[in-house]
């Protein structure tokens, strides 16, 4: 896939304490809703589970004081309709969001050379479905044996990284100057993908230090559409900016391959014990809850290299890293919750002249947040929270100056802007549902079971996207 890159986004960003690491465990989950049964209605089956957190860290890092508080959260709502003694549907809302606020201090707060704020509010929608078998197989010791597996998987994903920057040097000689960036990104896509045969998941009889693998032939199709807005202010007081739209094809056809493993058991806080299973798949998609594909070029928290890459700040990535499974005596299909990782890099100033100079950190740190059984009521609520920014605890520290938050009024008109137009043109990309076919009633029994996973990782690159040249930054060597 082409990828943009403004090579003076790097030098601004973390001129301006553009850093983002998570470090220790996560604490003071959000409390989970009541627990109740899933609920049924028409022949369906509703379902939740979820979680949320924050951690707060600081300390001298290379010479500096770093301070961050982040919070993080996913929450997922379920629909079960039976098709058939041995089919399935599942229909999924996923949302996971993120709130990160980072303040920087050169060579410390009390007489700071450099002093920076940062601020990134993101966010992820997905709603869509997929259609599942018992009588898949997967190659266990050599063998074909039953499994789980999935027909067809239809999905439709929104996403959006919204960061504010302010910077203030204190030169030797003269005034002290600040300095600005703020940067909105956006993305919509949607894919559908069958599979022939049925992608085998996880084996029937599911037991400990089992390994196993398939692979089956795809068809795709689908695209996506983003665009970022970029608004700076120098030290010199000149304002730049910019804006690009970026878009790509799901369409094709190829091979993806599983890689399953039990990964031991798992006690949720509600007391149900489950099987802890690992998933990756190797092909032009990342996975998400072991249900949704989301294409690789159109996954904002999948990783660098993408066209939006060169004009962020921040590197955070979050996977689902584990589902949990109750292999019998629930009613529906069994997965009840799963693990997420989330991982961010950092890059931290030196001491600074003139114009900051930067030395990136020795490797990103993450941190696996372990989702809970919780009631829908309660998953849409957070759901809500994690979209704005305002679940318990995930607001700024007092300490943070005032130009973050001006710089937040900014940051959220230019995600208006990009979101809007976005959704207007990938409106018209919607893919059409096929049919529902008539369901069956009833489920069979031990046939909630195995279930689909967690976190993709590809080998396969995703398709070329034709872009506009980079455009020359006239004021590049201002920051």
């Amino acid at each position: 896939m082409g990828t943009h890159r403004t090579t003076s986004w790097a030098t601004v960003f973390v001129a301006t304490g553009a850093m983002i690491l998570l470090g220790g465990p996560f604490s003071a989950l959000a409390a989970a809703g009541p627990l109740s049964p899933p609920s049924t209605s028409n022949g369906t089956v509703l379902w939740a589970y979820g979680a949320q957190g924050g951690s707060n860290v600081s300390g001298v890092h290379n010479g500096t004081m770093e301070s961050r508080s982040v919070y993080f959260g996913w929450h997922v709502i379920l629909t079960q309709t039976n098709l058939s003694a041995a089919t399935f549907e599942l229909e999924i809302v996923r949302t996971m969001g993120f709130t990160v606020y980072a303040t920087f201090c050169n060579p410390n707060c009390a007489h700071p050379i450099l002093y920076a704020n940062l601020s990134v509010k993101a966010w992820e929608r997905s709603v869509g479905f997929a259609n599942f078998t018992t009588t898949g197989s997967v190659e266990l010791n050599g063998s074909a044996v039953p499994a789980l597996a999935i027909v067809d998987d239809h999905a439709s994903v929104n996403g959006n990284v919204t960061e504010s920057l302010t910077g203030t040097v204190h030169r030797l000689i003269g005034s002290s100057s600040t300095a600005s960036g703020y940067t909105a990104v956006h993305d919509a896509a949607t894919v559908s993908v069958a599979f022939s045969p049925a992608l085998g998941l996880i084996p029937t009889n599911l037991s400990p230090h089992q390994t196993w693998s398939s692979t089956s032939h795809y068809v795709a199709t689908g695209s996506w559409l983003g665009g970022y807005l970029v608004a700076r202010t120098g030290f010199n007081g000149t304002p730049v900016g910019g804006q690009r739209l970026f878009s790509g094809s799901a369409n094709g056809s190829g091979n993806l391959s599983v890689q399953g493993a039990y990964a031991g058991s798992e006690q949720l806080n509600d007391g149900a014990l489950t099987s802890a299973v690992h998933l990756s798949i190797t092909g032009p998609f990342d996975l998400r809850e072991g249900i949704l594909l989301v294409p690789l070029g159109a996954d904002l928290f999948g990783g660098a290299g993408h066209d939006w890459s060169g004009a962020e700040s921040s590197a955070e990535t979050a996977d689902t890293s584990a589902l949990d499974l109750a292999l019998h005596g629930v009613g529906h299909f069994g997965l009840l919750a799963t693990a997420t990782g989330y991982a961010g890099a950092v890059a931290n100033p030196n001491q600074p002249g003139s114009t900051p100079s930067v030395t990136p950190s020795a490797a990103p740190s993450g941190v696996q947040l372990q989702g809970q059984p919780e009631s829908v009521q309660s998953a849409q609520q957070n759901s809500d929270c994690l979209v704005t920014s305002t679940c318990p605890g995930s607001g700024p520290p007092s300490a943070l100056g005032r130009g973050t938050l001006g710089g937040l009024v900014v940051a959220s008109l230019l995600t208006a802007a990009v979101v809007g137009l976005v959704l207007t043109i990938a409106a018209r990309r919607r893919p059409v549902r096929p049919p529902k076919r008539r369901s069956a009633p009833g489920y069979p029994a031990g046939a909630a079971g195995p279930t689909p996973a967690a976190q993709a990782t590809s080998a396969e690159a995703a398709p070329a996207v034709a872009e506009t040249p980079d455009a020359a930054d006239p004021l590049d060597h201002l920051w």
